[in-house]
């Protein structure tokens, strides 16, 4: 039987982090905290009925004290944007290890390597200056938000007011998850179109993403190749959104993540990668995703199935039909 010619390098178990405490925990923010936030959200709600007023409630945000990871996420869908950040609590306790990926294939400015889709950001910031941004992250992101009519009297046959919907062409996707010490998580995500129907679920990971925004000046991003970090990082931010690259209006972070793959890509994502090489309902998108995937498993597993056995051309449709053939999960060792 001729052997596999899909042989992904061996991995090793990583060292599986503690299960998070069951239950929740609860800070609680000071008015201080609060009202800023309070604000903020309700002068930026647009009202869905003449007489709507927007509310703004804080439930426990099930988090400890401290905080040990942040991770956010930010892009447009027609301004070809996409970068993912982690900040990590340093061992010594006294610092932050940031990282990010900037995707940057804008077709209209090109102004990084030729074919390299990203630019990378490594560095580390004092812990005062990241846990000064922390409580309103931490407050914008527990907001709810919603509108709330005057009540009627008693007697009053007054029709309530008809809805008012609005729409807009901006597509954007923003995400930002918080992991305290104890490994408890709160996550926020939204990816689609602005509008005064979804606003409860976008405004308050916008406002949350506003307040980190010092730390995305106070490094700077460089034009390198990636290191095993770097890679290690994709990987996992990789994995976690791979979960929602099938979902409505997220197609275009599906393809930026895809295609930073073709460079960043690494056997740990391997089948996330195979995931996109079937589908049904053929579009432009999953087409593209479908060839850049192909691309990406050429470069991890060193085969690359897109020319047969003497070197000729193959159609990429069958290329992907031959890794989802042959490509395994990646064995593992302890």
């Amino acid at each position: 039987m001729r052997p596999s010619r899909c042989v992904l390098p061996l991995q090793v178990n990583a060292k599986a982090p503690p299960p998070p405490l069951s239950g929740s925990a609860c800070r609680v923010a000071s008015t201080a905290e609060k009202t800023p936030v309070r604000q903020a959200l309700a002068k930026r709600f647009e009202k869905i009925h003449e007489h709507g007023k927007p509310e703004v409630t804080f439930p426990c945000d099930g988090l400890g004290k401290n905080i040990r990871e942040i991770v956010f996420e930010t892009g447009s869908g027609h301004g070809f944007s996409l970068d993912l950040w982690r900040l990590r609590l340093a061992e010594d306790h006294a610092s932050w290890d940031v990282r990010a990926i900037a995707y940057g294939l804008d077709p209209r400015v090109i102004t990084h390597k030729p074919g390299v889709p990203q630019r990378l950001l490594a560095g580390r910031l004092d812990r005062w200056k990241v846990d000064a941004l922390l409580a309103k992250v931490r407050v914008a992101l527990s907001a709810e938000v919603h509108e709330v009519l005057p009540p009627q009297k008693p007697g009053d046959t007054t029709e309530i007011d008809s809805a008012t919907a609005s729409f807009s062409s901006n597509d954007f996707h923003v995400m930002v998850r918080l992991v305290d010490t104890d490994g408890r998580v709160l996550e926020r995500e939204f990816t689609g179109y602005e509008g005064n129907d979804v606003q409860d679920r976008y405004l308050p990971v916008q406002l949350a993403i506003e307040a980190l925004d010092p730390v995305t000046k106070a490094l700077d991003f460089e034009e390198r190749d990636p290191n095993d970090d770097d890679l290690d990082f994709f990987a996992e931010r990789f994995d976690a959104s791979s979960v929602r690259f099938d979902e409505e209006f997220h197609w275009w972070v599906t393809e930026r993540y895809v295609e930073l793959a073709k460079t960043l890509g690494s056997p740990a994502i391997a089948s996330a990668l195979l995931g996109r090489l079937q589908f049904t309902n053929a579009d432009r998108s999953k087409v593209d995703a479908r060839a850049d995937a192909v691309e990406a498993l050429a470069h991890i597993t060193g085969w690359d199935a897109r020319k047969d056995d003497v070197g000729r051309p193959v159609d990429v449709a069958e290329a992907a039909a031959a890794y989802v053939d042959e490509c395994k999960p990646a064995p593992r060792a302890d």
